[in-house]
């Protein structure tokens, strides 16, 4: 084996560690949620986006296929510098690929993210609340600019 092979295969290994543990935390969280009963659908997924991996919830978006390395990095990078709680980043992610025709474009979320933070959201029903008035707000000022034409 080369020398450059070796950064190479230890970088994969460590990607793949990384992997068998999310799926692990999955497969505990999964077990947590057949125990668990849900009085409402709504309970249901706020339960889901607060204890699911980040990485889990893009996959689960993309239909069950493992999402784009660079995807999860940008998720990484976003949860390490603006701290936010499970629940609001993957709220967070949901809301970002529902505004860009599901892409998770680097500026816009960083904008977006740096936002969120101010607004310290501590679960996901906050930042969904807050997600739902300003979707309502964006919509009223494209009605007001339609109407203007």
């Amino acid at each position: 084996m080369s020398i450059e092979q070796e950064p190479i295969k230890e970088k994969l290994k460590l990607i793949n560690e990384k992997e068998i543990n999310a799926c692990k935390e999955y497969m505990e969280i999964k077990k947590r949620k057949e125990k668990k009963v849900f009085a409402t659908k709504e309970e249901e997924l706020f339960y889901y986006l607060d204890t699911t991996p980040s990485q889990l919830v893009l996959k689960d978006v993309a239909n069950g296929r493992e999402p784009a390395y660079v995807d999860v990095q940008l998720v990484n990078d976003l949860k390490m510098r603006f701290k936010m709680p499970l629940g609001v980043l993957n709220v967070f992610i949901n809301y970002v690929l529902l505004r860009t025709n599901m892409k998770l474009p680097k500026n816009y979320m960083e904008k977006i993210a740096s936002h969120w933070m101010r607004k310290d959201f501590k679960t996901a029903r906050e930042a969904t609340d807050f997600a739902r008035e300003e979707h309502e707000k964006y919509i009223k000022w494209k009605n007001k600019q339609t109407k203007k034409i």
